[in-house]
C-alpha cells in the first residue's frame, strides 16, 4: 500500500467542485503510480471533459481508485496487470480542473452511480499515509494556492 505520488504533497479533502468526496493532491514530484496491485479498469482519453485523462485501477484489496487529470494519456491499457508502485501517468490539469493536481478517489462499490458519493482512501489515510483536512467551498482554489507554494518552497 503506497500513495500514487512520491515524497511531499498537499491536498485538501471534501465535495467541492466535483463529484463526490476525495483527495484532490498537488505533488512535488510529477510521477503518479498504482497506489497497491491492480488491475486497470477504465483509461480516460478526453482531455476535455470531467476526469480529463485518467484511470480507474481495481486494486486486490476491493478498492478502485479513481486518479483523473494526467498531463498525457496514461502509460497503461485497459485490462493491464500493474505492480503496486508502477508508474501510471503525469500529474496535470485535464478535464475539469483549473489547476495542476491529481484527483484521487475510492467509492465503495463498482456501480457508475457510487462516483458521486466516493469516499477518500480511508485505510490508506489509517495507515498515516495520508492526512487529509475537510474544506468545503474553495477547496479547487485552495489547491491552486498550495501547488504554487510547493513551488515556491520546493
Amino acid at each position: 500500500m503506497r500513495t500514487p505520488w512520491d515524497g511531499a504533497a498537499v491536498f485538501v479533502r471534501g465535495p467541492v467542485d466535483h463529484d463526490g468526496a476525495a483527495l484532490d493532491v498537488v505533488a512535488k514530484a510529477k510521477g503518479l503510480h498504482a497506489p497497491e496491485a491492480c488491475k486497470v479498469a477504465h483509461v480516460y482519453a478526453d482531455p476535455d471533459v470531467g476526469c480529463g485523462y485518467g484511470v480507474d485501477l481495481a486494486g486486490v484489496s476491493g478498492a478502485t481508485h479513481r486518479l483523473c487529470h494526467f498531463s498525457t494519456v496514461p502509460f497503461v491499457v485497459k485490462g493491464q496487470t500493474l505492480f503496486e508502485g508502477s508508474l501510471i501517468g503525469f500529474q496535470g490539469a485535464t478535464g475539469n480542473a483549473t489547476g495542476e493536481h491529481t484527483h484521487w478517489g475510492v467509492p465503495i462499490g463498482d456501480a457508475e452511480a457510487v462516483w458521486r458519493a466516493a469516499g477518500v482512501p480511508e485505510p490508506w489515510i489509517q495507515a498515516g499515509l495520508v492526512r487529509a483536512r475537510e474544506e468545503r467551498g474553495i477547496a479547487l482554489l485552495i489547491c491552486v494556492t498550495l501547488a504554487i507554494l510547493v513551488g515556491l518552497l520546493g
